[in-house]
Order: structure tokens, then sequence, then C-alpha cells
């Protein structure tokens, strides 16, 4: 019932019939509940003009009147003012027009002489509660169309079949359709081939009750044929018996969200990616600088070893010199230090040499000069080591003596250390070969000896600095173990290239390649 019940409520009777409207008069005037304010009219049209001028609580409506009969007047009625209760007072209880009064928004009727004041109060009441529910009812309805119809959301409804029986504004600004295009079409059809397979398996789970909502991403085809990814979530709508009788989709657009998770998932792989990298770089650098410490360690002891030697001998035969002459013994004495000095001598200027070109302090003369001379040069300076060591050197020359571009001086070094290297690691009577000639653009010089070779295990760090192979064998052959970081030094410094081939106990082949200048390539061939 009403709460307020200190308030007049305003009614209008329209009733034509004077004894019924005096009857209805006296019941509202006796009511216990309310308070009332009443008019009355006799005709459909005066009570048309009372509604235009007057906001009333309640109407008490016969049907029949001078000016309209049954359903047209209440019609007419609700018509002007929708807002306003109505009950319907009818002369006797018909089901079909008591029926159709209902259908047609009557909050209620009363049949002629069944009824009393409590009866009129009590159904009073209940029509204008009806009625503030139906308005708040309504007003919901529209604030919920409003929503649905203003917010960014898309809002599907779709038949247990796929059919899409509404679709909301928001598909119009999401993806480029008319909402009133894709009423009656499957919704399937719009969904990416790779896709759609398992949100049908699991829409028809959804329709037979196995969940009772379901949330997706999928791809949905666009207007002009793009894709977009939503993010939907689908909830069933059951009817009476409780079956599935449509389904409410709730769909935003997430496709920039995705593309940014993947970026983000594409940066955090490619950062991971570059932790590991540098890490391992981090580690590979450790390792080379620990190995270069070892191998600096190791040059250290293995050249306070080799200076020693030509010192210890240089001053222990001038001890022995200085206790007298000694013909039988003194020109051997003066030739060993003299051997031991030159021996010293070389050994510094190899170290200084390497720090030079370490530093770049050594610039490099560069000339068009010719390698066959330059060998020759060389095999002429250890002809006579050569002989006494009972060695050979066999040189062959298939290049037509061709230029390069570069410094004579270093480059003889660098042959003289190579060839100096064959002698003193190849036994007896061994034999060095030399052979050059032309490949594509470069020379080729192949040096081998049939010495007693390099193991595998040495043979990728021979040419570091500081690195001198296995130093039992440098030691026996009187070699400080640098000659080869200097050799492939100056090689950089060309443009060259060497490497080696070489098996223990079998001898060693050193191969050098050196840009010849271009032109003479065409002339050569």
């Amino acid at each position: 019932m009403l709460e307020n019940t200190d308030k007049i409520l305003k009614v209008l009777i329209v009733e034509d019939q004077k004894s019924s409207d005096i009857f209805l008069t006296e019941l509202l005037l006796k009511s216990k509940s309310y308070t009332f304010a009443i008019e009355s009219v006799d005709s459909l049209s005066t009570a048309i003009e009372k509604l235009e001028t007057v906001k009333f609580d309640i109407i008490l409506l016969d049907l029949n009147l001078p000016d309209s009969t049954n359903l047209n007047t209440l019609n007419a009625i609700i018509t002007k003012n929708p807002s306003v209760p109505i009950i319907v007072i009818t002369g006797k209880y018909a089901d079909d027009i008591s029926s159709q009064a209902i259908s047609c928004r009557a909050q209620d009727f009363l049949v002629k002489g069944d009824f009393d004041g409590n009866l009129l109060d009590k159904t009073i009441g209940f029509a204008i509660e009806r009625k503030i529910l139906e308005r708040n009812m309504i007003n919901k309805e529209r604030e919920f169309r409003m929503m649905i119809e203003n917010g960014s959301d898309i809002i599907s409804i779709i038949g247990t079949d796929g059919l899409i029986l509404y679709k909301n504004p928001s598909v119009k600004n999401q993806l480029e359709y008319d909402p009133i295009d894709l009423i009656g079409r499957n919704i399937f059809r719009f969904i990416h081939p790779d896709d759609k397979q398992i949100l049908i398996n699991e829409y028809t789970g959804l329709i037979k009750n196995l969940y009772s909502t379901l949330v997706k991403e999928y791809r949905f085809k666009t207007k002009n044929n793009s894709w977009r990814i939503l993010e939907s979530k689908f909830n069933p709508i059951f009817d009476e018996h409780g079956s599935v009788s449509c389904v409410i989709i709730n769909s935003r657009d997430i496709t920039e969200r995705k593309q940014a998770e993947d970026e983000i998932k594409t940066h955090k792989n490619n950062l991971e990616e570059l932790i590991k990298e540098r890490t391992f770089e981090l580690m590979y650098s450790r390792e080379m600088s620990e190995a270069a410490n070892r191998a600096k360690s190791e040059f250290i002891a293995n050249m306070s070893h080799e200076l020693r030697t030509p010192l210890n001998s240089i001053i222990g035969f001038s001890k022995l010199m200085e206790t007298g002459y000694n013909p039988d013994t003194y020109y051997d004495y003066l030739d060993n230090i003299k051997n031991s000095g030159s021996r010293l001598l070389e050994m510094i200027n190899n170290i200084l040499d390497l720090i030079k070109i370490d530093a770049g302090k050594i610039k490099f003369k560069k000339r068009p000069v010719r390698i066959d001379t330059i060998i020759n040069s060389c095999i002429n300076t250890i002809r006579e080591t050569t002989e006494m060591k009972n060695r050979r050197i066999e040189y062959i020359n298939d290049n037509g003596n061709p230029e390069i571009l570069g410094d004579e001086s270093r480059l003889e070094q660098m042959f003289l250390q190579l060839l100096s290297n064959a002698v003193k690691f190849t036994q007896n009577d061994g034999l060095i070969k030399i052979d050059s000639r032309i490949k594509s653009k470069s020379i080729e010089v192949n040096i081998t000896d049939n010495g007693i070779g390099i193991k595998t295990e040495f043979q990728s760090r021979i040419f570091n600095a500081f690195q001198m192979g296995e130093l039992g064998l440098i030691r026996e052959n009187k070699g400080a173990g640098i000659g080869l970081s200097i050799v492939k030094k100056i090689i950089d410094a060309h443009d060259g290239l060497i490497s080696i081939i070489s098996k223990e106990g079998k001898g060693s082949t050193f191969i050098i390649t050196i840009p010849i200048i271009t032109a003479q390539v065409t002339n050569h061939h």
C-alpha cells in the first residue's frame, strides 16, 4: 500500500450515470485510508479537457459514455495521459472486456454494485503502486536501453542457432557495420577461420548448459575485411522451462591492447636474448682476459729464461776469458759471446717490434714491391745457416713475379722469420719448400718443412701474442716464441691472410696470401 497516507489524492470520476457518480463520491469521501479531492465529468471530451489542465493521481473510468464506448474510451484516456493509473468501472463482469482493459494498460477493474469502500481503497492503493512500479520499470528500461545504445561495448543478442537478433550502435563505430545489416545473419560467418570451430564448440556447450558463462578472445571481420580482436563475455538467457532461449554477448575491441602486449612480449624476449648475449660476451671477455693474463705469465716466465740464457752465456764466457788467455779456447769463447749477444739483440728487437705494432707506432711504408725478389733475398740471407745445419731450400716460382703494395723491409722480416723457423724445426738433411703462385687477385706463398710439426691443440693460438705453443719445444730450439705473432701483424697490415696445415711429426705448411696490384692479374693470364 501507499506509504504517504497524508497526501490528498486527486481523483477524476468519468461517469455519465448520476447515481454511480454519487455512489463513488460517497465511498471516496468516507475513506479511512486516504483523503481525496474529487472531480467528476460525464463525457470523454470533458475528461480530456480536464486532463489538459489538472494532474490527477487516479482515474475511475466508465467505458460506456455518451460520446465513446468500450475500449475506445480507455485508449483515448491513456493516449491523453498515459502516466495516470486507471481503474475501469463496469456495469457487469465480462471476462473479455476486463482482460482487454488490463491488456490496454488499465491498472484494475471493478463491477458496479460488487464493491464497498474498503475494496475501493485497496484497489486504488494497488493501482497507484502498480503504476509507480510500472513507471520505475519503464524508467529503468529506458536507462538500460540508453546505456546499451550509448555504451562503448558492442552488445549483441544471439539466437541458439547463432543468428544475430540485435546489435547496438557501437558495432558501427568499432566494426563499421550498420546494426540493421547484421540482423538475421549468422555470427560465425564473421569469425576468423582459425578461431571459428573452437568458438562454435564452446558456444554449443553454453547452449547445452555445460557452462554458466563463457569468456573468449577471437578475431572478427570488419566491413572493410580487416580483422579486429574482440574479448567477449557470453551470458545465456533462460526461458520458463530452464532452457537457453538466447545469448547476450558483451564485446570490446582489444586489438591495440593485444598488439601492445605482443610488442612488450617481443621486447621482453629480445631483452632476455640481449641479456644472454651480453652475459655470454662478458663471460667470454673474462675468459679471454684470464687466458691473456695466463699467457702473459707464461710469456714472462719464458722470456725470463730466454733472456737469462744468453746473458749467462755472455757473463760466463767473459769471466772465463778474464782468467787468462788460452789460444785453444779464446776464439770459441768469443764466438759464444757474440752469438749470445746476437740472439739477445734479436729477442729484444722482436719484443720492441711487437709493442710498437700494437701501439700503432710503426708506420708501414708501402710501395710497389715484388714478392719473388723479397723471397730470393731472404733465401740468400739464411743460406749459410741452412747449409751449416744440413738443410736444403727449394723455391718454385710460378707467379711471374707480380708486384704488391707493401713495406719491403717488413715483408722481408716476415719471410725471414718463417724461413728461420722452418730451418730451425726441420731435421738434419731436411728439405724446406717454397712455392709461389697467383690465385684470383692475390699471390699465394706456401712454406713447407718436414720438421717436428705442431700439435693440433696449439695450432689455433700460435699467432697470438704471448701464447707461444709448447714451451719445451721452444726452449729446445732456442726461440722466444713471439716471432709468429709479429708475422701475423705484418700480414694483417698488408690486408693478407696466413694459415697453417700441420701434423705432429710430419712437418708444417704456412700459407701466406697477399693481394697484388689488380691491373697485373689480366696481364699474367
